[in-house]
């Protein structure tokens, strides 16, 4: 898979990121694991995570390849948690998966995130994701989808850069979305935060904020998810993604193994 370097940035990363948030669609850890392999093996060398993810179980999963794989880059994030804690036990996770199945067509919202920004949580869950992940750093520490009005960006400031000094994080970042994203750069906060993932698409092209007040498309994701939303078929959407973003990276997402071997090919 092609390589590229995160515009402004010095971290080299596989032109397609890895999301985990879908693996819970898989029930069985052991296929989670196998997706996780596929993924290595067809290229793909940055994944990005979150402690609200799987429940709270996906952390773990990365932590599980990232071990003996130092090549590996990830990104993981803060502010949104499960709401059955930062570690639930294996019953717990169990009990979650197979209710989740039996579910999952009814539009049952069961793991609705608790919204955090306090520099308190954001210690623990820290320390929690470094034990998780089997990493001293996380190459980029993301704030999971912000709202403006609910962090202090100067408290978050002094915070990140400490951590940047105390070599536990490299980059830091933003993930949000475009309505989200223009209260910061109202509010001119965005040069506390090295990486900008936000989302996008192919018809709405919502990154274009980006573009208008001059900043470059680092990471992206959101193409396949909304494409499938508004019932776009479209047989050459990938070369057109890449087009999209020609030097940044992008997320992307799948169980299937056969789409992860395209997306390497890509």
């Amino acid at each position: 898979m092609q390589k590229i370097t995160i515009p402004n940035t010095k971290l080299t990363v596989s032109k397609f990121i890895f999301g985990t948030g879908s693996l819970i669609k898989n029930i069985r850890e052991k296929k989670q694991l196998y997706i996780l392999s596929k993924a290595i093996e067809n290229g793909f060398t940055h994944f990005d995570t979150a402690p609200l993810y799987g429940f709270g179980s996906t952390e773990k999963l990365v932590g599980s390849i990232l071990k003996n794989n130092h090549q590996l880059s990830v990104t993981a994030k803060v502010g949104l948690y499960p709401p059955y804690g930062l570690n639930p036990n294996t019953v717990k996770i169990s009990c979650i998966r197979i209710f989740y199945k039996l579910t999952r067509k009814m539009n049952f919202n069961f793991n609705t995130a608790v919204v955090n920004f306090g520099i308190k949580k954001a210690k623990l869950s820290l320390e929690n994701t470094l034990k998780n992940l089997r990493r001293d750093c996380v190459d980029i520490y993301m704030l999971h989808e912000p709202i403006y009005k609910l962090l202090s960006c100067d408290e978050w400031a002094i915070f990140l850069e400490n951590l940047k000094k105390e070599g536990k994080i490299r980059y830091t970042g933003l993930g949000l979305d475009k309505k989200n994203l223009v209260d910061f750069i109202k509010n001119k906060k965005i040069k506390i935060f090295n990486i900008l993932q936000v989302n996008d698409s192919i018809d709405q092209q919502e990154a274009n904020i980006l573009i208008k007040n001059q900043l470059p498309l680092q990471i992206t994701y959101g193409y396949f998810s909304s494409a499938k939303k508004r019932n776009i078929e479209d047989q050459n959407i990938l070369p057109k993604i890449k087009m999209r973003n020609k030097n940044g990276a992008i997320i992307v997402s799948s169980n299937n193994c056969e789409n992860i071997k395209n997306l390497s090919k890509a």
